[in-house]
């Protein structure tokens, strides 16, 4: 995987439920809305990619790990059986996947998790500096803190104390700034990691004092994107660009929310195909 690349939010999601609804028009040549319903997921709650630039999907549902070969279709990578997990990630410089379990985290090596450490607090959110591997971890719990660990776990210092329910995190490693949102109040925010200072770069997010997911991701090229529920309490819906301060909107959706776990994410390599598209999209 390239050094610097984060992720970027899976466009086509949006296309596919768009394009999904029985009212809705212009699907595809080839394609039916019994085909883009089909899927062999339940509930794809955590992504990432591995040496080979591989997609892995955790579904906390099938207790499974799925990876997506060339040509776009998934196979079992791993089966859990006892081990339920929450999140994964994969630290390019130690060439392993890591996972949590609540606030335990696990490494994969010999075709089994094996246990690392205990983090200091509950997390529902990381992301990997490409430098040292070393982990940025967040909580979608309201008045939660964003912590720093080392790759091992160990934890280093707390950068944000009172982070008001972050779903997602995203790190620029050229800027060393960390993009997160705040779902209770309807941000997107950075936090400078040499400064130590936050900033609110967006509002209106969301749905306000709930913890519906709004998702934050940077592409290959630090483009920063957000995707918020498109819903009566918020002035923005769907995916957008967010340059300068100003927000682009890159597509909308027509359905009134949409959960954190069904936000796809993958680098802009890959040229998506109808498979990959049935498989990491369901509507809920």
């Amino acid at each position: 995987m390239k050094t610097g690349i984060v992720a970027f939010i899976l466009f086509f999601f949006v296309y596919v439920i768009y394009s999904a609804q029985p009212a809705v028009k212009n699907i595809p040549e080839g394609w039916t809305h019994e085909l883009l319903y089909q899927t062999e997921f339940i509930t794809p709650h955590s992504l990432c990619l591995n040496a080979d630039n591989k997609l892995l999907v955790l579904d906390i549902s099938l207790n499974k790990i799925s990876i997506m070969d060339d040509d776009f279709n998934f196979s079992d990578f791993i089966k859990l059986d006892s081990l339920h997990l929450d999140l994964i990630a994969y630290q390019s410089n130690l060439n392993r996947l890591i996972a949590l379990s609540g606030r335990n985290l696990y490494y994969y090596e010999n075709n089994s998790f094996h246990y690392l450490n205990t983090l200091k607090s509950d997390i529902s959110a990381i992301a990997i500096n490409p430098e040292n591997d070393y982990i940025y971890a967040a909580s979608q719990f309201n008045h939660s803190p964003i912590e720093y660990y080392n790759a091992d776990g160990v934890f280093i210092e707390t950068l944000v104390k009172d982070a008001q329910g972050c779903t997602q995190l995203a790190y620029d490693n050229t800027n060393k700034k960390l993009f997160y949102s705040e779902t209770f109040p309807g941000r997107l925010m950075e936090y400078d990691i040499q400064s130590k200072q936050t900033k609110v770069l967006v509002t209106g997010l969301g749905i306000p004092d709930t913890d519906e997911g709004i998702a934050v991701a940077l592409d290959d090229q630090n483009n920063l994107y957000f995707f918020s529920p498109s819903v009566a309490t918020s002035s923005y819906g769907g995916l957008y660009l967010y340059t300068n301060g100003n927000a682009a909107k890159i597509m909308g959706l027509l359905i009134p929310a949409v959960p954190a776990a069904i936000l796809c994410f993958m680098t802009l390599t890959p040229k998506p195909r109808k498979n990959c598209f049935n498989q990491l999209t369901r509507t809920y």
